[in-house]
């Protein structure tokens, strides 16, 4: 053992690792999130290979690990519950799962083991990460849908005080669902103008710990000067909202859940080979509808990454490349006539699709205006 290398417990790795200095601040609920991820690994070292200390780790534990998890999913398969954490369960108990993991949850576990080697490479007076051979999985092909116009319909006709609040602030915002759940009215500025007309939120992110500014919209505002109103002295513009959100926060996405399927919102779907249903729609899916439509209403990239705090353009991309059905369609009109010299469709029948296009994308005042003009 090189004299510089010091004796590091597998088992206190990962806490050591995250007292190097880093470039941002994660959350609590991400810190004990990717724990887990560690010390399953730890966990598969100890009882394959009966190691205890981090400089024993090598590449070819490294990868036998990576192919045991893409195989048959974690390790530890002991899923355990906590009494205070779950206070509505009618009855704890541990249980094993054997569920194979998706491909975005193998790279996670992955990322965070390969992440405490590259903190922690310098005191084992070592060079090589055992992970960094490893190529992650490609990305799926299946992820999280949009809300199409038809189901934001669905979801803003007369919904229960609590899912208007979340949505509201979600679909105007692109916050996640913690953000929203926990935003104060700290974070609000409205001190020009009292019923938030012109204000701008601004918040600390709770997952990657970054600052956004998100401009208010005039329907947003309208919400938080009704919301203001009836709750003057909270702390959380959503109050309901943010005791589940920090108490019991597998209830308020339950409820969430619930609140889709009682609308006819399919909300997962099978896919092959994999023993759970993927989520395609939930909360989180208003993040990818809000840049979606940004991006349909010629709201520049950079603008947007800076509303929604991605680090990079490509992430933004990547949750504006949605297109429903509809959307499809209109543009694929455009292809009409590239293999038959037909005459051009008549001007009416441009109009009307135009004028199609045309209402589909106007704001809610512009569409008043039509239908009082149309009686």
């Amino acid at each position: 053992m090189s004299h510089r290398q010091i004796l590091i417990p597998l088992e206190e790795a990962f806490d050591l690792a995250r007292q190097k200095p880093r470039r941002k601040t994660a959350s609590e609920q991400f810190v004990k999130v990717t724990r887990r991820y560690w010390l399953d690994f730890t966990a598969f070292l100890r009882d394959r290979y009966r190691l205890q200390f981090l400089h024993q780790v090598k590449r070819q534990h490294a990868e036998a690990y990576i192919s045991y998890i893409r195989s048959y999913g974690r390790w530890d398969r002991v899923v355990r519950y906590r009494e205070e954490n779950c206070p509505q369960r009618p009855f704890f108990r541990n249980y094993q799962t054997g569920d194979i993991l998706s491909a975005s949850t193998l790279n996670r576990y992955q990322a965070v083991c390969k992440a405490v080697f590259t903190a922690l490479l310098p005191d084992l007076g070592k060079k090589e990460n055992p992970f960094s051979l490893i190529f992650p999985l490609p990305k799926a092909a299946i992820g999280r849908e949009i809300f199409t116009s038809f189901e934001l319909r669905k979801i803003f006709t007369a919904p229960p005080p609590l899912m208007r609040g979340l949505f509201t602030i979600g679909i105007y915002t692109g916050l996640r669902l913690g953000d929203v759940a926990t935003l104060r009215w700290a974070e609000i500025d409205a001190e020009k103008n009292s019923n938030f007309r012109g204000g701008e939120i601004r918040r600390r992110t709770r997952k990657t710990g970054n600052t956004v500014e998100i401009p208010v919209v005039d329907e947003l505002a309208d919400f938080l000067s009704e919301q203001h109103q009836k709750y003057p002295d909270e702390t959380f513009v959503l109050p309901e909202a943010a005791k589940l959100y920090l108490e019991h926060q597998n209830v308020l996405n339950r409820k969430i859940h619930a609140f889709l399927h009682s609308l006819g919102i399919q909300t997962n779907i099978v896919v092959p080979g994999r023993k759970r249903r993927q989520s395609v729609k939930d909360f989180h899916s208003l993040r990818h509808t809000f840049c979606y439509y940004a991006g349909m209403r010629g709201i520049p990239l950079f603008v947007v990454q800076r509303i929604v705090g991605h680090l990079s353009p490509e992430m933004t991309r990547h949750y504006q490349d949605h297109a429903d059905r509809e959307a499809r369609i209109e543009a694929m009109r455009k292809m009409d006539h590239l293999t038959c010299f037909t005459p051009a469709p008549k001007k009416e029948e441009s109009m009307r699709r135009d004028l199609f296009s045309y209402i589909r994308e106007a704001p809610p005042e512009t569409l008043a205006e039509l239908w009082r003009k149309i009686q």
